[in-house]
């Protein structure tokens, strides 16, 4: 897990957590320029970061987490438009992993960096030059993710609480939009193996566990196999599944439903990042504004539910 720290001295904390000793380390980088807004590591190699500062934005290789220094791998710099700053980014886990997706005031654009010269290009399609854009919220996008097992699909979080699912097929209203915070969204997660699961933080202070299964890739699967004549109908609430009956089996239980699964209200100032372990799908963690961080889990009986245990 990865955290940024803006302070005198820049820094990006590297976090390792050991479930059996339950204990937390760390390494910390020193960031190189700029102040620190936003990172993001790239799916494909862990040792490389994508830092969105002041100036812009670049992206960073690790030649050992041992060695407290960066490697530049190219001096490509994304510069805003008119009076709007690069506010995220977020490297593309499909098209091998070769577009980084930024927002720019209300527009998100892709990237590829395999070019030589900066190419501003249409979102997931590299053979077209055109920006694509979504105006998501009247405000800011504060935050921006793709789901992992599904081209094409993103979420943006605003200032106007609200997070939106988008299909960037067809931008002109959002397939889903949630409102589970009370101010502003900070930062959205997609689970990276279960995409059904979505965390979110916002500086109410709270932590938010959702369900989104019904635009998740387990959405086409069960529509698969709601086509076979022996397949049970049984659907339950997630209120169902948490408070389950003992005498109850957890097999009985195959389709979640969207909803809030959990609200974590840990912390005491407004939570910036929120991150799942690139190890353990079910562990994920959060920082605030006071430094603090928390690290939670799934519930165990949505965890046995989605693993049909």
């Amino acid at each position: 897990m990865m955290f940024s720290s803006i302070s005198y001295l820049i820094t990006v904390y590297f976090l390792h957590y050991d479930e059996e000793l339950n204990q937390v380390s760390k390494e910390v980088y020193t960031h190189p320029i700029g102040e620190l807004w936003n990172l993001s590591v790239f799916p494909a190699d862990r040792r490389i970061i994508a830092t969105c500062y002041d100036a812009g934005f670049k992206y960073y290789k690790f030649v050992s987490f041992i060695c407290i220094y960066w490697q530049i791998v190219s001096d490509k710099v994304l510069s805003a438009a008119a009076s709007y700053k690069v506010i995220c980014g977020k490297w593309n886990p499909h098209h091998n992993c070769n577009s980084f997706v930024t927002v720019i005031g209300g527009t998100v654009s892709g990237t590829d960096i395999r070019s030589n010269k900066l190419e501003i290009l249409k979102l997931f399609s590299f053979l077209s030059r055109t920006t694509f854009s979504i105006q998501a919220h009247p405000n800011y996008v504060r935050d921006i993710d793709l789901n992992p097992n599904r081209n094409y699909y993103l979420a943006t979080a605003g200032d106007d609480c609200r997070i939106l699912f988008w299909d960037t097929r067809v931008v002109k209203q959002p397939m889903k939009s949630v409102l589970s915070h009370s101010h502003w969204v900070w930062s959205i997660r997609y689970n990276p193996i279960h995409d059904q699961l979505f965390i979110s933080s916002g500086s109410d202070a709270r932590v938010v566990l959702h369900c989104i299964v019904s635009i998740s890739s387990e959405a086409l699967e069960m529509a698969d196999a709601s086509e076979e004549p022996d397949c049970p109908s049984n659907q339950f609430s997630l209120y169902d599944l948490i408070n389950l009956s003992p005498n109850r089996s957890n097999r009985d239980i195959f389709r979640l439903t969207d909803g809030v699964i959990r609200r974590y209200e840990d912390h005491e100032e407004s939570v910036y990042c929120c991150e799942w372990s690139s190890v353990d799908p079910w562990v994920f963690a959060s920082l605030s504004y006071d430094g603090r961080v928390i690290i939670n889990t799934v519930p165990r009986k949505i965890k046995y539910s989605i693993l049909n245990l």
